[in-house]
């Protein structure tokens, strides 16, 4: 077994989502308070919010924390472990064995996505090929829940391994997520339109909000038509072409022929987002690798991706990413 402490109270989410336990054990002895707000946090992540939680203290007190185990100092191990199983089991109760394929030649971004997947549930398994080939092979011979695929690999790429899904009367109707860094036009986007559940920009949604498109896949919800969904579609390709254009979300609307209100209902059901946050995500992912590839000035980068203030892009980067352009290229 192995313990981590986390002794500052500022730092303690970005640490726990950084590296998932396998439970928490908070301490309430002194601050019950910190403790409540601690546990609000965790269950209000998608990501944690299945990782057994037990509050412990250093004084008896009787009774049960909304059905959480209770523990008091000194904690015995055997204690502590009968404790960890039967919230292990607890959790996983009912729960449905889905295997899920991962298809990426970048090997980190290839553990990473297996890694949301895993979080999504304990009892996942994933399966992992480096290009399209490999995955066609594991589709032959697994029975697959649903597929997260790269577009740009080698040997054969995101479409040919689509393309082979849908001529195969076994394949076609597993759910594909396409989470890609490619830039994409309005003719792949016709080509993702058929069998693909979700398309993903690499690096433009959180662990959370990837495990929920995970979670909406696996049930097979559909919450637009799929005439909506190509609407949608259309207007993230228009997006992709010219963020760096000054475009409001009425030149959007314009470019798919629908009104801004629907436009706007349709994103969020579609991606949780609003066509603007979608906009500014896509530029500040953009200015993101500028930072990291090139040597020009904040304000030269921030004319790049769209913004005309370079004020306002450092805002907008800070609230997405959590810090400033300045910092995240020293980082």
């Amino acid at each position: 077994m192995q313990v981590t402490s986390i002794d500052s109270p500022s730092g303690w989410q970005s640490q726990l989502f950084e590296s998932l336990p396998d439970a928490v054990l908070l301490d309430v002895s002194i601050a019950s308070d910190l403790g409540w707000e601690e546990l609000i946090a965790i269950k209000g992540s998608q990501t944690a919010k299945e990782i057994p939680v037990m509050f412990y203290k250093s004084s008896q007190y009787d009774g049960s924390v909304l059905e959480l185990d209770y523990l008091t100092k000194p904690i015995e191990l055997a204690e502590l472990t009968r404790a960890l199983d039967q919230q292990w089991l607890m959790a996983n109760v009912n729960r449905v064995a889905r295997t899920i394929l991962v298809v990426d030649d970048e090997p980190n971004t290839l553990d990473m996505h297996a890694r949301i997947v895993q979080s999504h549930s304990s009892s996942n398994h994933v399966l992992k090929a480096y290009n399209g080939r490999e995955a066609l092979e594991i589709l032959e011979r697994e029975i697959v829940d649903l597929v997260l695929l790269d577009l740009q690999m080698p040997e054969m790429d995101g479409f040919g391994v689509m393309e082979a899904m849908r001529e195969n009367e076994g394949m076609r109707k597993i759910p594909v997520i396409v989470v890609t860094g490619k830039v994409l036009t309005e003719t792949d986007m016709a080509r993702l339109n058929r069998g693909v559940a979700a398309v993903l920009g690499k690096g433009l949604f959180s662990f959370d909000e990837t495990v929920a498109h995970i979670s909406t896949a696996l049930e097979r919800k559909h919450r637009l038509s799929g005439e909506a969904q190509r609407q949608v579609r259309k207007a993230m390709a228009f997006i992709h072409e010219h963020y760096a254009d000054s475009i409001s979300r009425r030149d959007i609307a314009q470019h798919v022929s629908i009104a801004e209100d629907h436009l706007t209902f349709c994103f969020r059901q579609e991606l949780r987002r609003t066509p603007i946050e979608y906009l500014q995500r896509f530029r500040v992912n953009q200015a993101k690798r500028l930072l990291k590839d090139s040597e020009r000035s904040i304000t030269e980068i921030a004319l790049d991706v769209g913004f005309s203030d370079s004020g306002y892009f450092s805002r907008i980067f800070r609230r997405i990413t959590g810090m400033s352009p300045e910092a995240f290229r020293r980082a």
